[in-house]
């Protein structure tokens, strides 16, 4: 039986969402494959692991101090194990064969945590570096969808160092009123605004900064109606959910609509000319950026146009909602995902990582890129 470990928590405002998605994603995985190991990141940054951070009442009773609910855990790479911490001493755990990135937000979706397990030769089943961070840095996602030809909202990229009163004035002759403010780096609607004139910009932007250094100020498609779509890969090939459609009131889908009273259509009622096309820039997306495991891929549609408003590389509840409605079925693709993040860590691991240079044999460099005299 191999171990996974799922990845969950982490030094981020989204924190309690992932534990929901890290929680959910151990118990679909099949008990008969795999043993699901769980590693918690609290706010502070500290790992924890053991058996109870697999139950919902071990995070509504720890209030903060996981010291007494769990163990602390740490890695001695290029090993493999998770090590608990006890007394001082370090511990020998499970081996694990592979990881499933449960964080949203922060250094847990912003492809750090990849990175870090990456490098002593971990096999991760969720997007990889360059995936997380483009994903993460939403004028860096804009940036990236214009290069490869995908609609997305007009914006502006405004770090709190910058002049604020040039920024506003960029705002109002390039975008003009209203618009909407987001914090750079964050998910799940937390700082976002709209501003529907310059005193409220300076409220929404006061207020985003409080999240995150730089904000990015966007166009505001008034009545726009929002899509979601999903997609993994499977055995080389990527699998594209049918498409959802968010039910809210307000004119933004707030973190209460995400989480706690919001409502959705799936699968959404719209033309099969609209569904193809969400489903195709989805694919292209998936593909372009090289990504492993699930993502869902939030679009604007207004005016008969379609916009790619944010990418989701580590999506709540990873997405599997949007792949089947009866929770039993989770179970393939938890499964699908941990065999295809296995596959091409093997793939990519088979390229030549070292070369005998000669270098060190010879009495000094003397090449054109050799050290200076």
């Amino acid at each position: 039986m191999k171990n996974i470990l799922f990845v969950f928590g982490g030094r981020s405002c989204e924190s309690d969402v992932s534990v929901l998605t890290g929680l959910l994603a151990m118990s679909a995985a099949d008990g008969g494959k795999y043993k699901a190991v769980p590693l918690y990141i609290s706010a502070s940054g500290e790992f924890f692991t053991g058996d109870k951070l697999k139950s919902l009442e071990t995070f509504k009773k720890a209030d903060g101090d996981f010291s007494k609910v769990a163990v602390k855990a740490t890695f001695v790479p290029p090993d493999k194990a998770v090590y608990t911490i006890r007394k001082g001493k370090l511990i020998r755990g499970e081996v694990i064969s592979a990881i499933v990135d449960c964080c949203h937000g922060g250094a847990g979706e912003d492809g750090s945590l990849s990175g870090y397990f990456a490098f002593f030769g971990v096999p991760v089943c969720s997007p990889g570096v360059l995936a997380g961070a483009v994903s993460m840095d939403k004028a860096a996602t804009k940036t990236f969808l214009k290069a490869i030809g995908v609609l997305t909202p007009d914006f502006i990229k405004v770090p709190a160092i910058e002049d604020r009163d040039e920024a506003v004035k960029t705002v109002k002759k390039r975008l003009g009123y209203p618009v909407i403010v987001k914090p750079l780096t964050l998910g799940s609607s937390v700082g976002i605004g709209v501003a529907l004139n310059e005193a409220e910009l300076n409220e929404r932007m006061n207020y985003a900064y409080r999240f995150d250094d730089t904000v990015i100020v966007e166009e505001y498609l008034a009545g726009a109606e929002e899509f979601n779509c999903a997609a993994y890969k499977k055995d080389g090939k990527v699998v594209v959910s049918e498409c959802e459609r968010p039910v809210f009131k307000g004119n933004i889908l707030s973190f209460n609509d995400k989480y706690l009273c919001g409502k959705r259509e799936f699968p959404a009622k719209i033309k099969k000319e609209l569904s193809d096309k969400i489903k195709a820039v989805t694919l292209k997306v998936y593909g372009a950026l090289s990504f492993t495991g699930i993502i869902r891929i939030d679009y604007l549609y207004h005016s008969g146009k379609l916009y790619l408003n944010e990418i989701n590389s580590v999506p709540g509840s990873l997405a599997l909602y949007l792949f089947s409605e009866d929770p039993k079925n989770f179970k393939t693709v938890i499964t699908d995902i941990i065999e295809e993040g296995e596959r091409e860590f093997n793939r990519k691991n088979s390229a030549i990582k070292s070369i005998r240079t000669g270098i060190f044999s010879s009495s000094g460099s003397k090449g054109s890129k050799g050290a200076k005299r």
